[in-house]
């Protein structure tokens, strides 16, 4: 099923060839191979790796525990799609719009946010969730109150 506008349509197709590379990356991938290295972030334990697909695509593999929302962190690219692939576990992530922005980190693409959500998506293992640039997200919440362990692997696709 597909739920969408003619815009979610046209925005999709702009990327059509770079989802048929991750797809075909996602197929080919060894779960007992998710390779990340440990770093600390604001006293909690985050694991990442970063490997470069081609000129467009970037492949985030992160590893971390899902929290509660008020400690997640709403934010949006200007520059970057992001695909989220769930490789083990379950997490939800918040959309929302019409948000308050804070300034633009250019080199890494990305800016914070602040208000409500409109929604939330529950995301497993074997799915994936497109935002598109300026969509804001909130990532790693917690479901029914208890914190899980997610893997995921976030594409970076350059627009």
């Amino acid at each position: 099923m597909i739920y969408a506008d003619f815009d979610f349509l046209e925005k999709v197709g702009s990327i059509q060839k770079e989802l048929i590379l991750i797809e075909t990356y996602i197929k080919s991938l060894d779960e007992q191979k998710f390779a990340v290295q440990s770093i600390e972030l604001d006293e909690q334990k985050f694991a990442v790796q970063s490997i470069e697909l081609n000129e467009k695509i970037k492949a985030n593999f992160i590893e971390y525990p899902t929290s509660d929302e008020t400690q997640r962190v709403w934010e949006a690219h200007k520059v970057a799609a992001d695909i989220h692939y769930i490789v083990a576990g379950e997490e939800m992530i918040d959309i929302g719009n019409d948000l308050q922005a804070e300034d633009y980190h250019e080199e890494e693409d990305y800016y914070l946010l602040h208000g409500k959500k409109n929604r939330s998506i529950r995301m497993s293992k074997g799915q994936f969730l497109i935002l598109f640039p300026d969509e804001a997200h909130k990532t790693g919440v917690q479901i029914d109150g208890v914190s899980t362990k997610i893997k995921k692997i976030v594409f970076k696709i350059r627009m």
